[in-house]
């Protein structure tokens, strides 16, 4: 690993919203960058809005589908393979089923939790062997305000993410904390196109305070302060009134 070499991150999630502004943001400070997701038009969109500003960094667009541990260990290795060290996870990308709470399938519930939550689990545990190589990492997970603040539709999402916040600070980095410097932050509010799907109303107060898309990377700022500290805890992130 070339500790000289041009800092890299992984960004979950980031064909739009919230992770779409954090590699933006990311790019802005000379990350090289891959983008990982469902949808491949989606990162494809996100790379060109990088080399519109930054034509001459590198930015890998990774399909997949991360409810599966071997496309997890998949996205490290392509990582690894195409910059050589991994400075910075950020787990962003999130699945979000409204359905009303009886109607909650086994299938719904396991689709849920293996994205929203385990996909942390899989990636985390693939990077870390890389950051306690490198003694450095960093590690972002983007919760969500449904989990403190839920509103009607949202309860099969809501439920994991509470757990998304904590799961890289105890058992994981307590391994070797100098490692890495984890941190799980709950985004600014944000408008998504699920929020006409559970029936929420456009002209709603709440959903007009609001961002509306594109999120710009000021937004999301305080997800990534906490890589300034030694280690960050979700107790030292700043989490937005």
């Amino acid at each position: 690993m070339n500790a000289n070499a041009t800092k890299s991150a992984i960004i979950t999630g980031a064909g739009s919203g919230v992770g779409q502004a954090l590699a933006l943001l990311l790019a802005e400070s000379g990350y090289e960058l891959l983008l990982a997701g469902r949808t491949t038009e989606k990162l494809e969109q996100t790379a060109q809005l990088i080399h519109q500003t930054s034509p001459r960094l590198k930015v890998i667009s990774h399909q997949a589908d991360i409810a599966e541990p071997a496309t997890c260990k998949a996205i490290i290795d392509n990582a690894m393979q195409q910059f050589g060290r991994i400075d910075a996870l950020i787990n962003v990308a999130g699945y979000a089923s409204m359905v009303p709470i009886e109607k909650i399938t086994p299938q719904e519930w396991r689709t849920t939790l293996d994205i929203n939550l385990s996909s942390v689990i899989y990636l985390t545990t693939a990077a870390w062997p890389i950051f306690k190589q490198q003694k450095a990492g960093f590690i972002a997970n983007v919760s969500s305000m449904a989990s403190i603040s839920p509103f009607p539709g949202f309860a099969l999402y809501a439920l994991p993410k509470p757990h998304s916040t904590c799961s890289p600070v105890s058992p994981l980095t307590k391994a070797n904390e100098s490692a890495s410097r984890p941190c799980a932050s709950p985004p600014v509010p944000s408008k998504h196109r699920c929020c006409a799907r559970c029936g929420m109303k456009a002209n709603s107060l709440k959903i007009k305070l609001w961002l509306p898309p594109p999120l710009p990377p000021s937004s999301v700022t305080a997800c990534w302060a906490p890589a300034r500290t030694p280690v960050a805890k979700p107790s030292n992130c700043p989490v937005p009134d």
